[in-house]
């Protein structure tokens, strides 16, 4: 996260009738999710583990997927970063508006961004020798 991440809300009070600014759904009802982790509360008493593997074969076993199928992130900016930094010096289409995330993710890892402000195709590709 390089410029530009968080939830300014608050600046607006009730003038604002949709929040874009984050990808949370804030209408969900989560009483049962909220019961359960507090029956559950006990067991919080230490950090998880450096690398989610147990949660990625538990996942995975859950799923009946593959375990290298699946990459467990701290969060949608972490794996923003992760794919940005996989196809690192690409090209990059990145439709608006979204969040920053997005660009600043490619502008760390090299990408060749282009933005375009109408519904379009994301597609990352290596850019040729022509484009440079």
């Amino acid at each position: 996260m390089l410029d530009g991440h968080g939830d300014d809300i608050f600046q607006y009070g009730d003038k604002l009738k949709m929040n874009f600014s984050s990808n949370v759904y804030s209408g969900a009802d989560l009483s049962g999710l909220k019961d359960y982790l507090m029956q559950h509360f006990d067991v919080v008493g230490h950090y998880p583990e450096p690398e989610p593997h147990e949660l990625e074969r538990l996942l995975a076993a859950h799923l009946k997927v593959p375990e290298n199928t699946l990459l467990v992130t701290n969060g949608a900016v972490e794996a923003i970063y992760l794919i940005a930094q996989l196809y690192k010096g690409w090209a990059s289409v990145i439709p608006q508006p979204t969040f920053n995330e997005y660009a600043d993710a490619c502008r760390a890892f090299g990408h060749l961004i282009s933005s375009e402000n109408r519904r379009t195709r994301c597609v990352a590709q290596r850019p040729s020798v022509l484009d440079l």
